[in-house]
Parts: C-alpha cells; sequence; structure tokens
C-alpha cells in the first residue's frame, strides 16, 4: 500500500546515538521512505550533526519546547511536549500516510506494513468510528481496563494510518498547569493505580479521552481514575472500530531507551487476539488458548519478579 506514500516521523528529545541509530535503521527495512524529525530549538546543534551524518535526506522541525512538570519525585510528564512534537511532524509530511514514533524507536522489520494493510479497512463493529481508516498502535501502554482500571489508556509511542487521521489524534489541547497537581488541590481515591501521582490524567489516558472527546459526545473522564461500566463499554467500543493494536514484536520495532523493559509487564495490556475480539474478528480456540496461557504466564512472571524486588529491597542489596 505504502509505496513511497509513507512518512515516519521521529519526535521527541535526541540522545545522539540512540536517535542516529532509530533513523538509519528505517532505510534498511523501507528505503523509499521519507523521514522528518521533530525535536526541540534546544537540540538544534545535535539534529544539525545527526543531519550532517546521515547519508540520505531527513527533514528537520525545532518545536520549541513546552516542557514539562514533575507530577512526582523524578517523574516529568511530557504529555505536551508529545502533542507538540508529534502534531508539527505530521503536518509537516507530504506523504497520504504516516508513521509517528519516538525519537528512539528503532526497526527491526516492517511486519507494520501487513498489520496495517490487513486491518486498516476493516469495517466497524460499534458503530463509534471517527478515524477514516483504522490507526495502528502498540500494546506497550494501551492497558486493558479489565486489568488495570484505566480509561482511555493508549499508548503514545507510536501510531500509523492516514495523515489526516494521524492530525485528528494529536490536534488536541494542551494539558493545562493545573491539570498537573490536580490531586495537591482535588481529594483523590485510594492510591492504589500508581501512588503518589499528582497529575489528574497519565499521558495516554489524557491523549486518548481528548481525542475520543472531540467525535463522541458523552465520552466523560473526569481524571484517571475515573471508571464506569458506561465508559468501559464505549472505550471498548472505541478501539474495537478505530485501531489496530499490536506488540512491538509484531510491528517490528524496539524502543532503544527500554531495551531491558521485561516483556512480562505486558499482562496488563490488550494483546493482538483481545484487540480482535473487540473487532468483532472471529477467533480460532487455538488462537484463544495460546492468548490465555501468555496472559497467565506473563503474570506469574510479573508476580515472581514483584515479590523479588521486595525482598532485595528489605535486604538492601
Amino acid at each position: 500500500m505504502f509505496d513511497n506514500d509513507l512518512t515516519i516521523v521521529f519526535q521527541g528529545p535526541i540522545i545522539e546515538d540512540i536517535a542516529l541509530e532509530s533513523i538509519l535503521s528505517v532505510k534498511e527495512t523501507l528505503p523509499n521512505v521519507k523521514i522528518i524529525l521533530s525535536t526541540w530549538e534546544d537540540d538544534a546543534e545535535r539534529a544539525e550533526r545527526i543531519q550532517k551524518a546521515i547519508p540520505f535526506k531527513i527533514s528537520l522541525i525545532l518545536n520549541k519546547d513546552p516542557g514539562a512538570k514533575y507530577i512526582k519525585p523524578n517523574s516529568p510528564l511530557n504529555i505536551n511536549r508529545l502533542i507538540v512534537s508529534s502534531l508539527s511532524g505530521v503536518k509537516a509530511a507530504k506523504t497520504q500516510y504516516v508513521f509517528k514514533c519516538r525519537s528512539d524507536i528503532k526497526f527491526i522489520n516492517n511486519g507494520f506494513v501487513e498489520i496495517y494493510n490487513n486491518y486498516c479497512n476493516l469495517q466497524e463493529n460499534n458503530g463509534r468510528k471517527f478515524f477514516e481508516k483504522r490507526v495502528l498502535i502498540s500494546n506497550q501502554t494501551t492497558l486493558d481496563p479489565l486489568v488495570v482500571p484505566i480509561i482511555y489508556h493508549t499508548c503514545d509511542w507510536l501510531a500509523l494510518g492516514k495523515k489526516t487521521d494521524l492530525i485528528k489524534m494529536f490536534d488536541i489541547d494542551l494539558m493545562p498547569d493545573n491539570d498537573f497537581h490536580w490531586f495537591l488541590n482535588n481529594k483523590k481515591p485510594e492510591d492504589l493505580i500508581d501512588p503518589g501521582r499528582v497529575s489528574r490524567y497519565c499521558s495516554e489516558d489524557y491523549l486518548g479521552y481528548k481525542l475520543c472527546e472531540k467525535f463522541i459526545p458523552t465520552v466523560d473522564h473526569k481524571n484517571y481514575y475515573h471508571f464506569n461500566d458506561e465508559q468501559l463499554k464505549l472505550w471498548q467500543d472505541i478501539v474495537g472500530d478505530n485501531f489496530i493494536i499490536a506488540s512491538n514484536y509484531q510491528i517490528g520495532v524496539v524502543a532503544l531507551k527500554y531495551k531491558k523493559l521485561k516483556s512480562f509487564f505486558l499482562y496488563k495490556s490488550y494483546s493482538h487476539v483481545g484487540w480482535k475480539v473487540l473487532s468483532g474478528i472471529d477467533i480460532s480456540f487455538s488462537e484463544f488458548l495460546v492468548d490465555l496461557y501468555v496472559k497467565k504466564i506473563r503474570f506469574s512472571l510479573y508476580m515472581c519478579y514483584t515479590v523479588f524486588i521486595q525482598i532485595r529491597s528489605n535486604l538492601k542489596i
């Protein structure tokens, strides 16, 4: 489908060796693709060095950094940086299709081409479609709210779709200043999901919520704790009608910044098979069993890891 009609938009800060490796990896899998690097004015020198070091043309966008506020110790919330650098990069693309990704995403293969071609024109199943064609996202942080009770939590690492659809996705309001410290001034429910967080939203559920509320008036998401059966069903219908969800492995990418990220953390995310069910795609009994087995194994490994970390902490190893 893509031929010469795809732009890869790398967005975010520049760590030179990582960004260089990421950009070079694209041409090994898709030699005809266009490339945009959307970063910050403060990163201009590093960006220009990368531009000179690469043996092919890339376009460079330098954005004014909107900054990030800390929502707990050592944890800045970069949602406004994500919105600004993603939207400017997508808008600058001259192709019909755009693959927006973090500046540390390395392309291992072009698995995403087959996945997108197979499902981008899949008919809606729930009457909640607002994209012209489906948008492919990673399941890395696309949480299954039946496992972790956060709705609209959409992975922001990457998105592949029509340029017009990705503009819809990232053309949203920046998070207001008071939302970053919302729970310092508002009562917080039991502090169980993300202890110590004071922001009203996570990056991922803010992105998903602000996208969906533009098109569906009944979307209601007061904060990342806000959960009820009506909004759960609505979010499941939206996922089933507008997205394609697959793992980084299936898509053919790896985040160089998170090379050591344990795969068992995916126990809390939608699987590709789980997405198929939401989209009304028939799955075989063997697919169901394998998916269930993998989830249980991942959860068991996660629990073992949690116990190990606790023991190590207690022993101060």
